[in-house]
């Protein structure tokens, strides 16, 4: 009896599977189909998700710490609009000093993070045409050449590096021992002028530097990852959380990440002795300070939304972190989804469910205010949004479950696509 009335076309439904994987896997890649279509898609379940708490328990403890505008007032590097007065480049000493802080702060409570990682460009030094090193470049060589337990993380953006090519030997030493380590902080910034990924590595010279997110997700859980972007843009899609209100009077201000905080450089140092958030964690060092240059936007529409670089990158590594490696897009599991997701849409179409709709969409109204209520019932109860909504709503509990992503615009698009093909070819009978 079920067989009867529930059947499925078959053939359809391989089309169907076979036109999203095509699009996902290789035409996606284009930037029309890209910014488009693949792009918004995940972006509205981003929004979606952007303030949901308590989802994310067992990701890496991360501290956001910042250089912000109170800091530069509180050392007069702003001038009265409000302007850096120091040119490009952040002073050195200022990290140097937090580094020493830091370190000084694990010998009196006897604990610390594991690892910190500095947003900022060390191509260069601070003197003009790189002619030797400023007091502030040798402060910050002279903090960095000295021994530690945690590991330092330092960008590698160009050819040249003047930590890198330090002569200095305890800095050489530690390259060598791996305690200070060079890795890419590059993000994909698309023709829409938004975030969504970070780029795995760059190439400098002909040697691959890998980007801190992976350098820093494969360390802590002893693994490799194979890259295979190659085959999808999806794999390093960052999900971004919101920052939660502020409370006025506390320093910490907390992400939907459950374990990411920001705090600004003035206030880390008052962090109580016994906060044990900071045991076995990870820093990002950056800036937020107004017209810093490292800021980018998030979600062009239907909100817009502004974080900086460094904010950035602790998103991207509570991701990774949150799905166990890259973004798994195809898989097993991926085409398990999909198929039963298009058998029980077609399915419930050979039901007859659709047309029954359609012949509500018939009633007739004669006043403005029903005929405006029509037309937004009729969207609502349309196929295509019926089927949109039932993909969206999938696709969420599968990112959020599975950790695999399944891309509900294409998807209805593929299926929409079958469908006008097998409407044209009858028509032509």
């Amino acid at each position: 009896m079920l067989k009867r009335h529930c059947s499925v076309n078959f053939l359809k439904v391989f089309i169907i599977v076979g036109i999203y994987f095509l699009i996902t896997n290789f035409l996606s890649k284009s930037e029309f189909i890209r910014s488009n279509y693949s792009d918004y898609s995940f972006d509205l379940v981003n929004l979606i998700l952007l303030k949901t708490p308590d989802l994310y328990p067992d990701t890496p403890k991360v501290f956001v710490v910042h250089f912000d505008d109170r800091f530069l007032k509180s050392r007069n590097l702003l001038n009265k609009n409000n302007e850096p007065t120091y040119g490009y480049i952040f002073p050195r000493e200022y990290i140097a000093d937090f580094i020493k802080r830091l370190d000084n702060r694990i010998k009196r409570v006897g604990f610390g993070p594991k690892a910190l990682f500095i947003d900022y460009d060390f191509s260069y030094s601070s003197m003009p045409l790189n002619n030797g090193l400023s007091r502030g470049d040798k402060k910050l060589i002279n903090i960095l050449a000295k021994d530690r337990n945690y590991t330092i993380y330092l960008p590698r953006i160009s050819s040249y590096n003047f930590i890198a090519d330090s002569k200095n030997e305890k800095i050489q030493k530690h390259i060598k021992e791996k305690k200070i380590v060079f890795v890419s902080p590059k993000l994909y910034v698309n023709n829409d002028g938004d975030i969504r990924r970070y780029k795995p590595f760059d190439v400098i010279d002909g040697k691959t530097y890998k980007n801190i997110i992976i350098t820093l997700y494969e360390k802590d859980n002893n693994t490799t990852l194979k890259n295979k972007l190659n085959s999808s843009i999806y794999q390093s899609n960052i999900l971004f959380k919101a920052y939660k209100e502020n409370k006025e009077g506390r320093m910490i201000q907390k992400s939907y990440w459950s374990n990411l905080f920001k705090i600004s450089v003035m206030d880390f140092f008052d962090l109580p002795r016994k906060n044990k958030d900071l045991n076995n964690s990870i820093i990002f060092l950056g800036s937020s300070y107004q017209h810093n240059n490292d800021k980018y936007t998030l979600f062009s529409f239907p909100l817009t939304l502004e974080l900086n670089g460094v904010d950035v990158l602790a998103n991207a590594y509570e991701t990774i972190s949150f799905f166990g490696g890259f973004l798994k897009v195809f898989g097993f599991k991926s085409v398990l989804v999909v198929f039963l997701l298009v058998v029980t849409v077609n399915c419930i179409e050979n039901l007859g469910f659709f047309r029954r709709l359609n012949d509500f969409k018939k009633v007739e109204c004669e006043n403005t205010v029903c005929k405006i209520g029509m037309k937004v019932s009729n969207t609502i109860l349309s196929k295509a949004f019926i089927i949109g909504m039932f993909f969206f709503l999938v696709s969420i509990m599968c990112l959020l479950n599975f950790k695999i992503w399944i891309d509900f615009l294409v998807l209805l698009i593929s299926y929409k696509f079958v469908d006008f093909l097998i409407k044209l070819l009858k028509e032509r009978k």
